[in-house]
């Protein structure tokens, strides 16, 4: 007897099943707790997840999350596709098509003006080819790195080489890109346990900085950073001491695999200001990560933005790999002064690492 498939919206009563599907096929390690926030208690809405069931039992899930953009000052709703997970034993090209029926037609519902997500060469492949998706271009990953001995014993792990060079290579890191900090005058550097007001006041100052920027006041700032299960950020803000006015601020994390690698996941400074206060916060990242011991710095940047060129002045080198593709796809954008070619064109986009999913 052949199966026969059933699709509906994602549940709440549906997480600690998608977690096991997910964690089966993507090979990751989440819980209920962590689709709760994903999926349920995003400022932005409900997620747009169709799911794939036989007999009752989910054997597979389309999920993206909702998404607030600014685009040229105007708010827009975008949707971020993620966490594609489909069982073996039913990757059906018809059981996929139509879980991509439904899921578009809850963007028509849900008036989603377009849709994104970021993707490694095959996914990009697949989007362009199968679902008329649009590249708009690949997003560099930088590295600096920050010590040479783990990445030496990594390569040569039976060799005295890494304790030979290690000492010289760092001295030599250190001179050819030095790191110290200078604070403007007036300012500081103060850590975050939770963004306020003064976060809403900078975002509407800056919001109109890049033609495309995900929303990012405090609302949302908390749930992405603050109220997110099972990951620890350090959170800075460079500020005014008088006023106590928000200058810019930064999203550290950090990543332990064969040796511990710090991320700035997210980076705001205002275009519209010297490179000081996007340079301050740079080295302040790069000190807590030398703090940490950690081997190198990972950031995302597109190069047309204002921090690329700081993010170079202190080490960091795009990798020879590509980065993570950006896709785009219009869905149903209604405003005249809002173009599919705006959004496609990725010199107007202010995109992070934080802006993803990972």
């Amino acid at each position: 007897m052949q199966d026969v498939y059933t699709f509906k919206r994602c549940e709440r009563s549906n997480k600690s099943e998608i977690s096991n599907v997910v964690n089966q096929v993507l090979e990751t390690k989440t819980n209920s707790d962590y689709w709760e926030w994903k999926y349920f208690k995003n400022p932005a809405g409900q997620a747009f997840s169709i799911l794939a069931l036989i007999n009752g039992k989910i054997v597979g899930q389309l999920g993206a999350i909702p998404a607030r953009f600014s685009v040229r000052g105007r708010e827009v709703i975008g949707a971020q596709e993620v966490d594609a997970a489909i069982l073996e034993d039913h990757r059906r090209f018809d059981v996929f098509l139509k879980m991509i029926a439904l899921e578009k037609q809850l963007y028509l519902d849900n008036n989603v003006d377009f849709i994104f997500g970021f993707s490694n060469d095959l996914t990009t492949e697949i989007g362009q080819a199968l679902l008329q998706k649009k590249r708009v271009g690949p997003i560099p990953r930088l590295v600096k790195i920050l010590d040479i001995g783990p990445l030496l014993r990594q390569r040569f792990s039976m060799n005295a080489l890494p304790r030979i060079l290690s000492p010289v290579g760092n001295i030599m890191l250190r001179i050819i890109h030095p790191e110290k900090i200078t604070i403007p005058e007036g300012m500081q550097i103060e850590p975050i346990n939770r963004f306020d007001g003064r976060f809403d006041t900078f975002w509407n100052r800056i919001k109109e900085d890049y033609p495309v920027m995900m929303v990012r006041d405090s609302t949302y700032l908390n749930w992405r950073y603050v109220d997110v299960p099972h990951a620890n950020y350090e959170i800075y803000c460079l500020k005014k001491i008088e006023s106590n006015e928000i200058m810019g601020f930064m999203v550290l994390g950090e990543e332990q695999n064969d040796y511990l690698t710090g991320q700035i996941f997210d980076i705001v400074t205002p275009r519209d200001v010297d490179d000081t206060v996007t340079s301050c916060l740079l080295r302040f990242a790069l000190e807590r990560f030398h703090q940490k011991k950690a081997a190198k710095a990972i950031c995302w940047m597109f190069s047309h933005c204002h921090v690329y060129p700081e993010l170079t002045k202190i080490g960091f080198i795009p990798r020879k790999r590509k980065g993570r593709d950006f896709l785009f796809q219009s869905i149903n954008l209604q405003d005249p002064a809002i173009s599919p070619e705006l959004l496609e064109n990725r010199e107007n986009w202010y995109v992070t690492k934080g802006d993803s999913d990972y």
